[in-house]
C-alpha cells in the first residue's frame, strides 16, 4: 500500500501531495519526480501489474512529466529541496493511503 504525504515549503508556501520517493500499491509502482519546466512535484507510474494472477507486467516505464514527455525531470526524494525556491521542504505527514 502506498501513501501520499503533504510536503510544504515554509519559505514560499509551495505544497504538494506526493509519495516523496519510490512507492508501490497492488497494481502500480510509482516514483516522485521534479519537473523543471512545470516547477512541480509529481508521482508518476514506473510499473503496471495485471489484476489477474500471472497476467502481464507492463514495465518498467521511464518516468516522465505527466504534462509533457518533453519536459526535463529529475527524481525527487524527501528530504529534498522545494521545486519553486530551493529551500528545505517539510513533510507535514501522511494524507492518504492508496492501493
Amino acid at each position: 500500500m502506498g501513501s501520499w504525504h503533504l510536503f510544504e515549503c515554509g519559505s514560499c508556501g509551495y505544497r504538494a501531495e506526493v509519495s516523496g520517493g519510490d512507492d508501490a500499491g497492488m497494481l502500480v509502482s510509482t516514483t516522485t519526480v521534479f519537473c523543471e519546466a512545470c516547477t512541480e512535484l509529481y508521482d508518476v507510474v514506473t510499473e503496471n501489474r495485471s489484476w489477474k494472477a500471472g497476467g502481464p507486467i507492463e514495465g518498467p516505464q521511464e518516468p516522465r512529466c505527466p504534462k509533457s514527455k518533453k519536459h526535463p525531470i529529475r527524481l525527487w526524494t524527501y528530504p529534498g529541496p522545494c521545486p519553486r525556491c530551493g529551500e528545505c521542504i517539510e513533510d507535514r505527514g501522511s494524507v492518504a493511503l492508496w492501493d
